[in-house]
Order: structure tokens, then sequence, then C-alpha cells
């Protein structure tokens, strides 16, 4: 739990989402780290929480068709962490309804 606490700390200050929010992104993050997939169904198989598995992967699911974000406030948040020097140009890539969206992002 003392790597949840430091993970939420490290983002709180960059994130402006309730409590409740934001520790569910660590849990999901802390998850993903250990899984090393994006496979949902696996991730909620490690949540750090006494819920039932199916619990986990439904309220994954909940997560990601309901809560919008800025994905390139997003990009810019994890480039500022490694601290990798401008100029940079990335590449946010998801997959839609309709296909693959790919958005290019740059400092230059």
């Amino acid at each position: 739990m003392n790597e949840l606490n430091r993970l939420r700390d490290t983002l709180r200050p960059h994130l402006p989402w309730h409590g409740a929010r934001l520790n569910f992104v660590c849990l999901f993050l802390m998850a993903l780290f250990q899984t090393k997939t994006v496979n949902l169904m696996e991730i909620a198989t490690v949540f750090a929480n006494p819920v039932q598995i199916s619990s986990n992967y439904q309220r994954l699911q909940r997560f990601f068709r309901e809560f919008k974000f800025d994905r390139a406030e997003i990009a810019r948040f994890v480039v500022s962490l490694i601290d990798i020097p401008q100029p940079w140009t990335g590449l946010l890539v998801s997959t839609a309804p309709v296909g693959l969206s790919v958005k290019p992002i740059s400092t230059s």
C-alpha cells in the first residue's frame, strides 16, 4: 500500500481529479505494471482490493467507457515525469468504433 500512496502523491498535483478517481487510476496503473498487459480481465485479477474479479473488471470497463480525459494533457504529463528534453514529437494512438485514431503531438 506504500507504493499506492507514493504514486497517488506523485499524481495528485498534476491530475485535478477527486480522490476516488485518482485512487482508482493508481490501482489501475499498479495492476498494469504488475501484469504487463492491457487485457482488462487480467488486470482485474491483480487489483489491490478485496472485491471479486468480475466486479473489478466491470469497474475497469465502466471507467474507460464513461470517463473522458485529455490525452494530449496526459502525454505532456508523462513526458514531464520522465524529463524528456524538448523539442519532442509523439503519437497518441487509440482505437475507436470507426477505426484507428492517430494524433501527432509536438512542442516545436
